[in-house]
């Protein structure tokens, strides 16, 4: 995998608010809101605050699977986030 920059941050016009089972974030520009689980949510916050092998801790302390499994995985979930415009990398 990649290494996600340690700079990572929401978008911009995206803001986030924690509800009792997970997250959700708003871009605020279009009205739509995502929901991310309490996994989700978990590892969005590895993510923005120490990078993709944080990401990667995250799912393998919470889960019994190899860290392979959980870097597939984290890609994955990236990827998605990328792709709704949702986070930025620098």
């Amino acid at each position: 995998m990649p290494a996600p920059s340690p700079s990572m941050s929401l978008a911009q016009g995206i803001s986030s608010t924690l509800v009792t089972d997970g997250l959700t974030l708003l871009n605020e520009s279009h009205g739509v809101i995502y929901y991310l689980n309490q996994t989700g949510a978990a590892v969005l916050s590895a993510l923005l605050d120490g990078g993709g092998e944080a990401a990667v801790a995250v799912l393998c302390a919470r889960y019994a699977i190899t860290a392979e499994t959980a870097r597939r995985d984290v890609t994955q979930f990236l990827d998605a986030l990328l792709a709704h415009r949702l986070v930025v990398t620098s």
